[in-house]
């Protein structure tokens, strides 16, 4: 896997080493560098651990389970936070789930805490539409093209991280930026009650929580 994230990623080394110096890589937007794989790490009851890969909701957004967990970089203190699973198929197969997609909320029980500029993380196992490698390296063209001036906003960024639990590693997941109020807030974007944030769930059926009097798309 480490040789072929090479292959990958070598095109666009030349292109990513001519951006301009930005913030530290222990803070956003460095946090999302294409060339540090970030090795995440979590501890929690081994039981529940279990739980939480076969939670049988697997195509409901919301959940089941939901549990306190202790997250921490590579040399960094451990953090509390919240950990579920996320909707994606597990891998290999839901008879045998060993690497789930994961939704990690930062602050849910520390009003404020941040990790590396973030308050959420979404770390994606590559079986819900779009490997690993592919999610990862579009988002950084994304970005490229965003920070040279072709868009006319600012592209969400993306990084690899690789997932320990309990000691034991689960494997490598892309990690995209969330879309959320931090995402406008890192970008000095967000002014409360002013700005808002739009979700296109690319369905044909009509978004009723975005389609009533009370909202500020209608």
């Amino acid at each position: 896997m480490t040789c072929l994230l090479r292959l990958f990623l070598l095109p666009l080394a030349v292109v990513v080493s001519a951006l301009p110096a930005r913030a530290d890589e222990h803070s956003w937007p460095g946090v999302f560098n294409p060339f540090e794989v970030v090795t995440l790490n979590f501890e929690l009851d081994p039981a529940v651990w279990e739980d939480i890969k076969r939670d049988q909701n697997v195509y409901d957004p919301v959940l089941n389970i939901r549990v306190p967990v202790l997250m921490w970089a590579d040399g960094e203190e451990p953090i509390l936070v919240q950990l579920r699973r996320k909707s994606d198929p597990a891998l290999p197969s839901e008879d045998n789930p060993q690497k789930v997609s994961l939704k990690v909320d930062i602050n849910k029980f520390v009003s404020g805490q941040e990790w590396r500029g973030l308050k959420k993380l979404s770390l994606e196992n590559g079986n819900g539409g779009n490997g690993v490698l592919r999610e990862g390296v579009s988002m950084h063209l994304h970005r490229l093209a965003s920070e040279y001036g072709f868009y006319d906003w600012s592209a969400g960024y993306a990084s690899w991280v690789r997932v320990v639990v309990n000691g034991q590693y689960v494997g490598l997941f892309a990690s995209p930026e969330q879309r959320d109020k931090q995402f406008l807030r890192n970008r000095r974007l967000y002014k409360p009650g002013s700005v808002w944030l739009y979700e296109v769930n690319a369905t044909t059926t009509l978004d009723q929580t975005v389609a009533t009097i009370n909202s500020k798309t209608y």
